[in-house]
Protein backbone atom coordinates (compact mmCIF):
# COMPACT_ATOMS: atom_id res chain seq x y z
CA UNK A 1 0.00 0.00 0.00
CA UNK A 2 1.43 3.40 -0.95
CA UNK A 3 1.07 6.56 1.11
CA UNK A 4 -1.98 7.65 -0.90
CA UNK A 5 -3.72 4.30 -0.42
CA UNK A 6 -2.98 2.75 -3.79
CA UNK A 7 -2.99 -1.04 -3.63
CA UNK A 8 0.05 -2.68 -5.13
CA UNK A 9 -0.04 -6.27 -6.32
CA UNK A 10 2.53 -8.50 -4.78
CA UNK A 11 3.55 -9.49 -8.28
CA UNK A 12 2.90 -6.70 -10.74
CA UNK A 13 1.67 -7.88 -14.15
CA UNK A 14 4.69 -6.35 -15.90
CA UNK A 15 8.19 -5.36 -15.00
CA UNK A 16 9.20 -1.90 -16.11
CA UNK A 17 12.54 -0.16 -16.25
CA UNK A 18 13.16 2.20 -13.35
CA UNK A 19 12.62 5.26 -15.58
CA UNK A 20 9.41 3.82 -17.04
CA UNK A 21 8.27 3.04 -13.53
CA UNK A 22 8.91 6.68 -12.59
CA UNK A 23 6.75 7.85 -15.50
CA UNK A 24 4.01 5.39 -14.55
CA UNK A 25 4.20 6.49 -10.92
CA UNK A 26 3.87 10.20 -11.72
CA UNK A 27 1.06 9.50 -14.21
CA UNK A 28 -0.89 7.36 -11.74
CA UNK A 29 -0.50 9.15 -8.41
CA UNK A 30 0.80 12.56 -9.43
CA UNK A 31 4.06 12.46 -7.47
CA UNK A 32 7.28 10.52 -6.91
CA UNK A 33 6.70 7.46 -4.68
CA UNK A 34 9.87 5.41 -4.24
CA UNK A 35 8.01 2.36 -2.89
CA UNK A 36 5.69 2.40 -5.89
CA UNK A 37 8.62 2.68 -8.30
CA UNK A 38 10.52 -0.16 -6.62
CA UNK A 39 7.45 -2.44 -6.80
CA UNK A 40 6.89 -1.75 -10.51
CA UNK A 41 10.55 -2.13 -11.49
CA UNK A 42 11.23 -4.93 -8.96
CA UNK A 43 14.35 -3.26 -7.53
CA UNK A 44 15.41 -2.17 -4.06
CA UNK A 45 15.70 1.47 -3.00
CA UNK A 46 19.46 1.65 -3.43
CA UNK A 47 19.20 0.49 -7.07
CA UNK A 48 16.24 2.80 -7.71
CA UNK A 49 18.09 5.85 -6.37
CA UNK A 50 21.17 4.97 -8.39
CA UNK A 51 19.19 4.53 -11.62
CA UNK A 52 17.18 7.71 -11.06
CA UNK A 53 20.23 9.87 -10.39
CA UNK A 54 19.59 13.17 -12.17
CA UNK A 55 15.94 12.25 -12.81
CA UNK A 56 14.69 12.96 -9.27
CA UNK A 57 15.82 15.30 -6.48
CA UNK A 58 14.92 15.67 -2.85
CA UNK A 59 13.21 19.05 -2.37
CA UNK A 60 13.85 20.30 1.18
CA UNK A 61 11.05 22.88 0.92
CA UNK A 62 8.45 20.18 0.12
CA UNK A 63 10.18 17.45 2.17
CA UNK A 64 9.76 14.89 -0.60
CA UNK A 65 11.26 13.66 -3.83
CA UNK A 66 10.23 15.43 -7.04
CA UNK A 67 11.10 14.98 -10.70
CA UNK A 68 14.03 16.87 -12.21
CA UNK A 69 11.56 18.76 -14.42
CA UNK A 70 9.80 20.13 -11.36
CA UNK A 71 12.87 20.74 -9.22
CA UNK A 72 14.96 22.45 -11.89
CA UNK A 73 12.28 25.04 -12.63
CA UNK A 74 10.67 27.91 -10.79
CA UNK A 75 12.76 30.23 -8.61
CA UNK A 76 16.20 28.65 -9.03
CA UNK A 77 17.93 31.19 -6.79
CA UNK A 78 15.58 30.41 -3.91
CA UNK A 79 16.02 26.65 -4.37
CA UNK A 80 19.79 27.04 -4.56
CA UNK A 81 19.84 28.95 -1.28
CA UNK A 82 17.71 26.24 0.37
CA UNK A 83 19.99 23.44 -0.90
CA UNK A 84 23.11 25.23 0.31
CA UNK A 85 21.51 25.79 3.72
CA UNK A 86 20.67 22.08 4.09
CA UNK A 87 24.17 21.08 2.95
CA UNK A 88 25.68 23.34 5.63
CA UNK A 89 23.37 21.80 8.24
CA UNK A 90 24.40 18.30 7.12
CA UNK A 91 28.07 19.22 7.43
CA UNK A 92 27.52 20.69 10.90
CA UNK A 93 25.56 17.61 12.00
CA UNK A 94 28.26 15.25 10.68
CA UNK A 95 30.96 17.27 12.45
CA UNK A 96 29.07 17.23 15.72
CA UNK A 97 28.51 13.49 15.47
CA UNK A 98 32.14 12.93 14.68
CA UNK A 99 31.32 11.54 11.26
CA UNK A 100 33.22 13.80 8.90
CA UNK A 101 32.78 11.36 6.02
CA UNK A 102 29.00 11.76 6.23
CA UNK A 103 28.42 8.42 4.54
CA UNK A 104 25.35 8.37 2.27
CA UNK A 105 22.73 5.83 3.22
CA UNK A 106 20.46 6.59 0.23
CA UNK A 107 17.83 7.98 2.57
CA UNK A 108 16.18 11.42 2.41
CA UNK A 109 17.94 12.54 5.57
CA UNK A 110 21.28 11.73 4.00
CA UNK A 111 20.53 12.92 0.50
CA UNK A 112 23.62 14.43 -1.09
CA UNK A 113 22.54 18.04 -1.66
CA UNK A 114 25.77 18.84 -3.47
CA UNK A 115 24.14 17.15 -6.48
CA UNK A 116 21.16 19.49 -6.10
CA UNK A 117 23.50 22.47 -6.00
CA UNK A 118 25.43 21.38 -9.09
CA UNK A 119 22.25 20.80 -11.08
CA UNK A 120 20.71 24.12 -9.98
CA UNK A 121 23.88 26.05 -10.84
CA UNK A 122 23.80 24.62 -14.37
CA UNK A 123 20.24 25.86 -15.03
CA UNK A 124 20.56 29.14 -13.15
CA UNK A 125 19.53 31.97 -15.51
CA UNK A 126 22.44 34.35 -16.22
CA UNK A 127 22.74 37.42 -14.01
CA UNK A 128 21.86 40.59 -15.92
CA UNK A 129 23.89 43.80 -15.78
CA UNK A 130 22.66 47.41 -15.77
CA UNK A 131 23.01 47.74 -19.54
CA UNK A 132 20.61 44.81 -20.03
CA UNK A 133 17.85 46.23 -17.83
CA UNK A 134 15.15 48.50 -19.17
CA UNK A 135 14.81 51.06 -16.44
CA UNK A 136 12.64 53.98 -17.51
CA UNK A 137 10.59 56.36 -15.40
CA UNK A 138 7.53 54.48 -14.21
CA UNK A 139 9.02 50.97 -14.39
CA UNK A 140 6.98 49.20 -11.67
CA UNK A 141 9.87 47.01 -10.55
CA UNK A 142 11.83 50.05 -9.34
CA UNK A 143 11.02 50.77 -5.66
CA UNK A 144 9.27 54.07 -4.90
CA UNK A 145 12.16 55.22 -2.68
CA UNK A 146 14.43 55.24 -5.75
CA UNK A 147 12.15 57.73 -7.50
CA UNK A 148 12.07 59.81 -4.30
CA UNK A 149 15.88 59.91 -4.12
CA UNK A 150 16.07 60.84 -7.80
CA UNK A 151 13.65 63.76 -7.36
CA UNK A 152 15.66 65.00 -4.36
CA UNK A 153 18.89 64.82 -6.37
CA UNK A 154 17.36 66.34 -9.51
CA UNK A 155 15.69 69.33 -7.85
CA UNK A 156 18.49 69.83 -5.32
CA UNK A 157 16.33 69.51 -2.21
CA UNK A 158 18.10 69.86 1.13
CA UNK A 159 16.81 69.57 4.67
CA UNK A 160 18.31 70.58 7.99
CA UNK A 161 17.10 67.33 9.54
CA UNK A 162 18.47 65.28 6.68
CA UNK A 163 14.98 64.00 5.85
CA UNK A 164 13.39 66.13 3.10
CA UNK A 165 9.62 66.43 3.38
CA UNK A 166 8.97 64.70 0.10
CA UNK A 167 8.02 61.10 -0.72
CA UNK A 168 6.76 58.95 -3.58
CA UNK A 169 3.90 56.54 -2.99
CA UNK A 170 3.05 53.67 -5.30
CA UNK A 171 -0.54 52.45 -5.14
CA UNK A 172 -0.26 48.93 -6.49
CA UNK A 173 -3.99 48.28 -6.89
CA UNK A 174 -4.33 51.28 -9.20
CA UNK A 175 -0.80 51.12 -10.65
CA UNK A 176 -0.46 54.79 -9.79
CA UNK A 177 2.29 57.02 -8.34
CA UNK A 178 1.76 60.07 -6.16
CA UNK A 179 4.47 62.58 -5.19
CA UNK A 180 3.77 63.91 -1.68
CA UNK A 181 5.17 67.21 -0.38
CA UNK A 182 5.92 68.71 -3.81
CA UNK A 183 4.10 71.99 -3.08
CA UNK A 184 6.98 73.07 -0.81
CA UNK A 185 9.50 72.97 -3.67
CA UNK A 186 7.64 74.08 -6.81
CA UNK A 187 9.37 77.50 -6.78
CA UNK A 188 12.84 75.97 -6.88
CA UNK A 189 14.74 77.07 -9.99
CA UNK A 190 15.33 73.49 -11.11
CA UNK A 191 11.64 72.65 -10.66
CA UNK A 192 10.29 75.71 -12.43
CA UNK A 193 12.87 76.50 -15.09
CA UNK A 194 15.66 73.92 -15.49
CA UNK A 195 13.47 70.79 -15.60
CA UNK A 196 10.05 72.43 -15.77
CA UNK A 197 8.18 75.28 -17.41
CA UNK A 198 6.04 78.19 -16.25
CA UNK A 199 2.94 76.14 -17.09
CA UNK A 200 4.12 72.69 -15.93
CA UNK A 201 6.76 72.28 -13.21
CA UNK A 202 9.17 69.36 -12.89
CA UNK A 203 7.03 67.56 -10.28
CA UNK A 204 4.01 67.54 -12.60
CA UNK A 205 6.16 66.29 -15.50
CA UNK A 206 7.72 63.52 -13.39
CA UNK A 207 4.33 62.46 -12.02
CA UNK A 208 2.98 62.22 -15.57
CA UNK A 209 6.04 60.21 -16.64
CA UNK A 210 5.65 57.81 -13.71
CA UNK A 211 2.00 57.21 -14.61
CA UNK A 212 2.54 57.06 -18.40
CA UNK A 213 0.24 60.04 -18.90
CA UNK A 214 0.33 62.46 -21.80
CA UNK A 215 2.57 65.49 -21.34
CA UNK A 216 0.57 68.31 -22.88
CA UNK A 217 -0.26 71.89 -21.96
CA UNK A 218 -3.75 73.13 -22.79
CA UNK A 219 -5.27 76.56 -23.25
CA UNK A 220 -8.89 77.03 -22.26
CA UNK A 221 -11.11 79.47 -24.15
CA UNK A 222 -14.75 80.14 -24.99
CA UNK A 223 -15.48 80.18 -28.76
CA UNK A 224 -17.42 83.14 -30.08
CA UNK A 225 -21.16 82.71 -29.68
CA UNK A 226 -20.85 79.73 -27.33
CA UNK A 227 -20.95 79.39 -23.56
CA UNK A 228 -19.04 76.14 -23.01
CA UNK A 229 -15.26 76.23 -22.52
CA UNK A 230 -13.03 74.43 -25.02
CA UNK A 231 -9.51 73.08 -24.45
CA UNK A 232 -6.84 73.39 -27.11
CA UNK A 233 -3.25 72.15 -27.02
CA UNK A 234 -0.68 74.91 -26.70
CA UNK A 235 1.92 73.53 -29.12
CA UNK A 236 4.83 75.73 -27.98
CA UNK A 237 4.32 75.05 -24.27
CA UNK A 238 3.69 71.35 -24.91
CA UNK A 239 6.89 70.95 -26.94
CA UNK A 240 8.88 72.66 -24.20
CA UNK A 241 7.36 70.41 -21.50
CA UNK A 242 8.06 67.31 -23.59
CA UNK A 243 11.67 68.44 -24.05
CA UNK A 244 11.98 68.77 -20.27
CA UNK A 245 10.58 65.24 -19.91
CA UNK A 246 13.21 63.97 -22.33
CA UNK A 247 15.94 65.68 -20.30
CA UNK A 248 14.56 64.19 -17.04
CA UNK A 249 14.46 60.70 -18.58
CA UNK A 250 18.05 61.12 -19.75
CA UNK A 251 19.17 62.25 -16.28
CA UNK A 252 17.35 59.32 -14.64
CA UNK A 253 19.07 56.74 -16.89
CA UNK A 254 22.46 58.29 -16.07
CA UNK A 255 21.74 58.55 -12.32
CA UNK A 256 20.07 55.19 -11.59
CA UNK A 257 23.08 52.85 -11.56
CA UNK A 258 25.79 55.43 -10.89
CA UNK A 259 25.86 55.01 -7.10
CA UNK A 260 27.49 51.71 -6.11
CA UNK A 261 25.26 50.80 -3.09
CA UNK A 262 22.12 51.66 -5.05
CA UNK A 263 23.34 49.77 -8.14
CA UNK A 264 24.12 46.68 -6.08
CA UNK A 265 20.76 46.81 -4.29
CA UNK A 266 18.76 47.25 -7.50
CA UNK A 267 20.69 44.54 -9.36
CA UNK A 268 20.18 42.04 -6.55
CA UNK A 269 16.49 42.85 -6.35
CA UNK A 270 16.01 42.61 -10.11
CA UNK A 271 17.92 39.35 -10.51
CA UNK A 272 16.25 37.70 -7.52
CA UNK A 273 12.73 38.62 -8.61
CA UNK A 274 12.88 38.59 -12.41
CA UNK A 275 15.93 36.67 -13.56
CA UNK A 276 15.93 33.69 -11.20
CA UNK A 277 12.82 32.08 -12.66
CA UNK A 278 13.26 29.13 -15.01
CA UNK A 279 10.11 27.94 -16.81
CA UNK A 280 9.30 24.29 -16.38
CA UNK A 281 10.15 22.09 -19.31
CA UNK A 282 8.08 18.98 -19.87
CA UNK A 283 10.00 16.16 -21.52
CA UNK A 284 7.55 13.68 -23.00
CA UNK A 285 10.15 11.44 -24.65
CA UNK A 286 9.77 8.71 -21.98
CA UNK A 287 6.00 8.89 -21.70
CA UNK A 288 3.97 5.69 -21.74
CA UNK A 289 0.98 6.11 -24.03
CA UNK A 290 -1.21 3.02 -23.72
CA UNK A 291 -3.62 2.65 -26.61
CA UNK A 292 -1.66 4.84 -29.00
CA UNK A 293 -1.56 3.67 -32.62
CA UNK A 294 1.99 2.29 -33.10
CA UNK A 295 1.95 3.50 -36.69
CA UNK A 296 1.67 7.11 -35.57
CA UNK A 297 4.93 8.71 -34.54
CA UNK A 298 4.45 11.82 -32.43
CA UNK A 299 6.94 14.67 -32.76
CA UNK A 300 8.90 15.75 -29.70
CA UNK A 301 6.90 18.97 -29.24
CA UNK A 302 3.68 16.92 -29.35
CA UNK A 303 4.94 14.52 -26.70
CA UNK A 304 6.03 17.45 -24.55
CA UNK A 305 2.58 19.05 -24.93
CA UNK A 306 0.90 15.78 -23.95
CA UNK A 307 3.00 15.50 -20.82
CA UNK A 308 2.31 19.12 -19.88
CA UNK A 309 -1.42 18.48 -20.11
CA UNK A 310 -1.28 15.14 -18.27
CA UNK A 311 0.54 16.68 -15.36
CA UNK A 312 -1.52 19.83 -15.18
CA UNK A 313 -5.17 19.57 -16.15
CA UNK A 314 -7.61 18.00 -18.62
CA UNK A 315 -6.67 20.28 -21.49
CA UNK A 316 -7.05 19.82 -25.24
CA UNK A 317 -4.95 21.50 -27.92
CA UNK A 318 -6.78 21.51 -31.26
CA UNK A 319 -6.45 23.19 -34.64
CA UNK A 320 -10.06 22.98 -35.63
CA UNK A 321 -13.03 24.97 -36.96
CA UNK A 322 -15.58 24.95 -34.12
CA UNK A 323 -19.18 26.14 -34.26
CA UNK A 324 -21.90 26.89 -31.71
CA UNK A 325 -25.09 25.53 -33.26
CA UNK A 326 -25.49 27.48 -36.50
CA UNK A 327 -23.11 30.23 -35.35
CA UNK A 328 -19.59 30.19 -36.73
CA UNK A 329 -16.55 31.98 -35.35
CA UNK A 330 -15.84 35.45 -36.65
CA UNK A 331 -13.35 35.29 -39.51
CA UNK A 332 -11.09 37.70 -41.32
CA UNK A 333 -10.96 37.78 -45.11
CA UNK A 334 -7.74 35.73 -45.10
CA UNK A 335 -9.30 32.69 -43.37
CA UNK A 336 -11.33 29.69 -44.53
CA UNK A 337 -14.28 28.06 -42.79
CA UNK A 338 -13.01 24.50 -42.99
CA UNK A 339 -9.94 22.45 -42.11
CA UNK A 340 -8.96 19.26 -43.88
CA UNK A 341 -11.92 17.01 -44.63
CA UNK A 342 -14.04 18.26 -41.72
CA UNK A 343 -15.94 21.50 -42.19
CA UNK A 344 -16.79 22.06 -38.55
CA UNK A 345 -17.47 20.38 -35.23
CA UNK A 346 -19.79 21.47 -32.41
CA UNK A 347 -18.27 22.89 -29.22
CA UNK A 348 -20.31 20.45 -27.05
CA UNK A 349 -17.97 17.64 -28.12
CA UNK A 350 -15.44 19.27 -25.77
CA UNK A 351 -17.64 19.15 -22.65
CA UNK A 352 -15.32 16.65 -20.96
CA UNK A 353 -12.34 19.02 -21.13
CA UNK A 354 -11.50 21.65 -18.54
CA UNK A 355 -10.00 23.87 -21.21
CA UNK A 356 -9.80 23.68 -25.00
CA UNK A 357 -7.09 25.74 -26.70
CA UNK A 358 -8.08 26.23 -30.33
CA UNK A 359 -5.96 27.42 -33.23
CA UNK A 360 -6.60 28.61 -36.80
CA UNK A 361 -8.87 31.64 -36.24
CA UNK A 362 -7.23 35.07 -36.05
CA UNK A 363 -9.71 36.77 -33.71
CA UNK A 364 -9.60 35.81 -30.00
CA UNK A 365 -13.05 34.51 -29.03
CA UNK A 366 -14.82 31.94 -26.89
CA UNK A 367 -17.00 29.28 -28.50
CA UNK A 368 -20.06 28.22 -26.50
CA UNK A 369 -18.34 28.56 -23.11
CA UNK A 370 -15.44 30.55 -21.76
CA UNK A 371 -13.09 27.56 -21.55
CA UNK A 372 -13.40 26.69 -25.24
CA UNK A 373 -11.67 29.48 -27.07
CA UNK A 374 -9.47 30.62 -29.90
CA UNK A 375 -6.40 32.43 -28.64
CA UNK A 376 -6.24 34.38 -31.88
CA UNK A 377 -3.17 35.62 -33.70
CA UNK A 378 -0.84 38.03 -31.96
CA UNK A 379 -0.57 40.22 -35.08
CA UNK A 380 -3.00 41.47 -37.72
CA UNK A 381 -2.64 39.66 -41.04
CA UNK A 382 -5.18 41.47 -43.22
CA UNK A 383 -6.82 44.87 -43.39
CA UNK A 384 -10.12 43.32 -42.36
CA UNK A 385 -8.56 43.06 -38.88
CA UNK A 386 -7.57 46.72 -38.46
CA UNK A 387 -10.34 47.41 -35.95
CA UNK A 388 -9.87 44.16 -34.02
CA UNK A 389 -7.78 44.18 -30.87
CA UNK A 390 -5.22 41.43 -30.35
CA UNK A 391 -4.64 39.90 -26.96
CA UNK A 392 -2.73 37.26 -25.08
CA UNK A 393 -4.82 34.83 -23.07
CA UNK A 394 -3.02 33.57 -19.98
CA UNK A 395 -4.20 30.26 -18.56
CA UNK A 396 -3.33 29.86 -14.87
CA UNK A 397 -3.58 26.50 -13.14
CA UNK A 398 -3.36 26.82 -9.35
CA UNK A 399 -1.86 24.25 -6.98
CA UNK A 400 -5.32 22.78 -6.39
CA UNK A 401 -5.73 22.53 -10.20
CA UNK A 402 -8.27 25.36 -10.50
CA UNK A 403 -8.20 27.15 -13.85
CA UNK A 404 -8.48 30.90 -14.31
CA UNK A 405 -8.12 33.07 -17.40
CA UNK A 406 -6.77 36.56 -17.86
CA UNK A 407 -6.65 38.56 -21.07
CA UNK A 408 -3.96 41.10 -21.87
CA UNK A 409 -4.26 43.51 -24.80
CA UNK A 410 -1.27 43.50 -27.17
CA UNK A 411 0.09 46.69 -28.64
CA UNK A 412 2.34 45.97 -31.64
CA UNK A 413 5.34 48.07 -32.50
CA UNK A 414 3.79 48.57 -35.93
CA UNK A 415 0.02 48.53 -36.23
CA UNK A 416 -2.03 47.86 -39.35
CA UNK A 417 -4.08 50.90 -40.33
CA UNK A 418 -6.19 52.36 -43.12
CA UNK A 419 -6.29 56.03 -44.10
CA UNK A 420 -8.19 57.98 -46.73
CA UNK A 421 -6.82 61.30 -48.03
CA UNK A 422 -5.33 63.02 -51.05
CA UNK A 423 -1.68 62.55 -51.95
CA UNK A 424 -1.00 66.25 -51.46
CA UNK A 425 -2.49 66.23 -47.95
CA UNK A 426 -0.43 63.16 -47.13
CA UNK A 427 2.87 64.54 -48.39
CA UNK A 428 2.30 67.91 -46.70
CA UNK A 429 1.18 66.06 -43.56
CA UNK A 430 -2.11 67.89 -43.36
CA UNK A 431 -3.84 64.70 -42.23
CA UNK A 432 -3.28 62.75 -39.00
CA UNK A 433 -0.12 60.76 -39.80
CA UNK A 434 0.33 58.70 -36.60
CA UNK A 435 3.14 56.13 -36.49
CA UNK A 436 4.98 56.29 -39.82
CA UNK A 437 6.26 52.73 -39.36
CA UNK A 438 2.75 51.23 -39.37
CA UNK A 439 1.57 48.85 -42.11
CA UNK A 440 -0.77 51.02 -44.14
CA UNK A 441 -3.61 50.79 -46.62
CA UNK A 442 -3.79 54.22 -48.22
CA UNK A 443 -6.96 55.21 -50.09
CA UNK A 444 -6.10 58.15 -52.34
CA UNK A 445 -8.92 60.52 -53.26
CA UNK A 446 -7.07 62.37 -56.06
CA UNK A 447 -9.03 62.72 -59.31
CA UNK A 448 -5.95 63.11 -61.53
CA UNK A 449 -3.66 60.28 -62.64
CA UNK A 450 -0.70 59.76 -60.29
CA UNK A 451 2.60 58.33 -61.53
CA UNK A 452 4.46 56.08 -59.06
CA UNK A 453 1.83 56.62 -56.37
CA UNK A 454 3.23 53.93 -54.09
CA UNK A 455 6.76 55.35 -54.32
CA UNK A 456 5.53 58.78 -53.26
CA UNK A 457 3.45 57.35 -50.41
CA UNK A 458 6.51 55.42 -49.16
CA UNK A 459 8.29 58.71 -48.47
CA UNK A 460 5.85 59.05 -45.58
CA UNK A 461 4.92 55.42 -44.88
CA UNK A 462 7.83 53.10 -45.82
CA UNK A 463 5.75 50.03 -44.85
CA UNK A 464 2.69 50.81 -46.99
CA UNK A 465 1.12 47.49 -47.99
CA UNK A 466 -1.68 48.53 -50.31
CA UNK A 467 -2.86 51.56 -52.27
CA UNK A 468 -6.33 52.00 -53.69
CA UNK A 469 -8.22 54.92 -55.19
CA UNK A 470 -11.55 56.48 -54.38
CA UNK A 471 -12.58 58.90 -57.09
CA UNK A 472 -15.09 59.25 -59.92
CA UNK A 473 -12.97 57.37 -62.48
CA UNK A 474 -12.41 54.35 -60.25
CA UNK A 475 -16.03 54.32 -59.11
CA UNK A 476 -17.07 54.09 -62.77
CA UNK A 477 -14.60 51.25 -63.31
CA UNK A 478 -15.96 49.49 -60.26
CA UNK A 479 -19.54 49.87 -61.49
CA UNK A 480 -18.50 48.48 -64.90
CA UNK A 481 -16.87 45.46 -63.27
CA UNK A 482 -19.95 44.90 -61.13
CA UNK A 483 -22.13 45.07 -64.25
CA UNK A 484 -19.96 42.49 -66.03
CA UNK A 485 -20.01 40.23 -62.96
CA UNK A 486 -23.78 40.43 -62.88
CA UNK A 487 -23.94 39.59 -66.58
CA UNK A 488 -21.70 36.57 -66.03
CA UNK A 489 -23.87 35.46 -63.13
CA UNK A 490 -26.90 35.47 -65.42
CA UNK A 491 -25.25 33.12 -67.94
CA UNK A 492 -25.36 29.35 -67.70
CA UNK A 493 -22.10 27.31 -67.37
CA UNK A 494 -22.22 26.12 -70.98
CA UNK A 495 -22.38 29.66 -72.36
CA UNK A 496 -19.44 30.69 -70.23
CA UNK A 497 -17.45 27.64 -71.31
CA UNK A 498 -18.08 28.40 -74.99
CA UNK A 499 -16.81 31.94 -74.52
CA UNK A 500 -13.75 30.70 -72.63
CA UNK A 501 -12.99 28.07 -75.30
CA UNK A 502 -13.15 30.65 -78.08
CA UNK A 503 -10.95 33.08 -76.15
CA UNK A 504 -8.31 30.39 -75.58
CA UNK A 505 -8.36 28.70 -78.99
CA UNK A 506 -9.63 31.48 -81.29
CA UNK A 507 -12.24 29.09 -82.81
CA UNK A 508 -15.81 28.21 -81.95
CA UNK A 509 -16.58 25.15 -79.87
CA UNK A 510 -17.59 22.27 -82.22
CA UNK A 511 -20.58 20.01 -81.59
CA UNK A 512 -18.54 16.99 -80.46
CA UNK A 513 -16.64 18.93 -77.76
CA UNK A 514 -19.83 20.74 -76.76
CA UNK A 515 -21.57 17.42 -76.07
CA UNK A 516 -18.56 16.24 -74.11
CA UNK A 517 -18.63 19.40 -71.99
CA UNK A 518 -22.38 19.02 -71.37
CA UNK A 519 -21.85 15.42 -70.18
CA UNK A 520 -19.16 16.57 -67.73
CA UNK A 521 -21.37 19.37 -66.38
CA UNK A 522 -24.27 16.96 -65.86
CA UNK A 523 -22.05 14.45 -64.06
CA UNK A 524 -20.66 17.15 -61.75
CA UNK A 525 -24.16 18.44 -60.98
CA UNK A 526 -25.40 14.92 -60.15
Amino acid sequence: MTENGSQLNENPPETLTVHSALERCVDYIGRVDIDFICALARVDKAEAFQSLKGAIYYDPEKSCFVTAEEYLSGNIMKKLAAAKSVLEQQAETAKTAGDESNTRKQMPDDWDFSENISALEVVMPPVVQPGQIKASMGSPWIPAWVYRDFIIALIGIRSASGKPKISVEYIRAANHYIIHGKKHFTDFTRAKLTYGTERMNAFEIIERMLNSREIAVYDTYIPYGKEQQVRRVNKAETLLAQERARQIAERFSFWLFRDEPRRSQLLNYYNENFCAIRPRHFDGSRMLLPGKDPNIKLQKHQLDAVKRIVHSKNILLAHQFVTVGKNSPELSDSETSSLGGIDNIDYRLFDAFDYVALGHIHKPQAMGREMVRYAGSILKYSFSEIHKDKQATILTISKNKQISLSHHLLKPLRDMREMECSLESLLKRKCEIGNEEDYMHIILTDEEQILDAIGKVRTVYPNVMQISFKNRRHMMQYETIQMKENQIADQNPMELFEQFYKMQNHIDLDEKRAQMAISIFEEVIR
